[in-house]
């Protein structure tokens, strides 16, 4: 063969191996492969849940997916009636002080005892004077740290050893069942927009309007009075 051919020939196939390498690398980079596999992994779980759950729309959804819309909660709060114990105990510890140093209490048996589980005082005392004067006392250590008379009853006094009395004080510790249901009746004749619910040992009320659950209040404020009621775990 020719030389001058050769020769042509030879340059060709060098110019066509230098054109190949100086094209750009058509490789996926590494953080496009890894991008691939992250949406690759949300669309299986996707589809997996979607498998899973047919016509469960509010279902927990798994990792990398976002729910369509958010579950709405009502504003609410909870009716309650309960007594800071610490305070009770307090009270009692203040009692016990003061007939200690009175003069009228001198050598005679006068007793508190702050049952806390149970939550009762028990007044252990030698008439029913002394044990007016313990009562009245009570009454006022009892209002003065915050605890509401609305939460204590006195119960009637029975003889004990000798010629002694007793007297059984109940601390209410939270809304007995036919208070629940009574407040829960008093809400439905308010007519307002909300929903009441008793919860175990308290009453929860929720409406989607505050100012609907702030009128329930008022009218729970003038209606029930012999109940110190508390209200409690406000959500908006």
């Amino acid at each position: 063969m020719n030389s001058g051919v050769l020769e042509v020939s030879r340059k060709h196939r060098m110019h066509r191996s230098q054109t190949r390498s100086l094209r750009p690398q058509t490789q996926p980079s590494l953080a496009t492969s890894s991008l691939a596999a992250l949406t690759a992994n949300v669309i299986a779980k996707a589809a997996r849940w979607i498998h899973s759950h047919p016509a469960d729309n509010e279902g927990p959804k798994p990792n990398g997916l976002r729910a369509h819309r958010a579950e709405y909660i009502m504003p609410s709060f909870d009716i309650v009636s309960s007594v800071n114990m610490q305070e009770v105990k307090n009270a009692v510890d203040q009692v016990q002080r003061e007939i200690g140093t009175r003069y009228d209490f001198k050598d005679v048996l006068a007793t508190l005892e702050l049952q806390e589980k149970e939550g009762k005082i028990a007044i252990h005392t030698s008439d029913k004077m002394r044990l007016a004067a313990i009562e009245e006392i009570l009454r006022q250590k009892l209002s003065k740290r915050g605890v509401s008379l609305r939460s204590v009853t006195f119960e009637d006094p029975q003889p004990a050893g000798g010629d002694t009395i007793k007297q059984t004080v109940v601390v209410k510790q939270s809304l007995s069942d036919d208070e629940r249901k009574r407040i829960n009746k008093l809400i439905k004749d308010t007519k307002l927009k909300v929903t009441s619910q008793i919860q175990g040992d308290q009453v929860r009320v929720s409406g989607k309007k505050r100012d609907d659950l702030q009128t329930a209040i008022a009218e729970l404020r003038a209606k029930v009075t012999d109940i110190d009621l508390q209200f409690v775990n406000f959500r908006d």
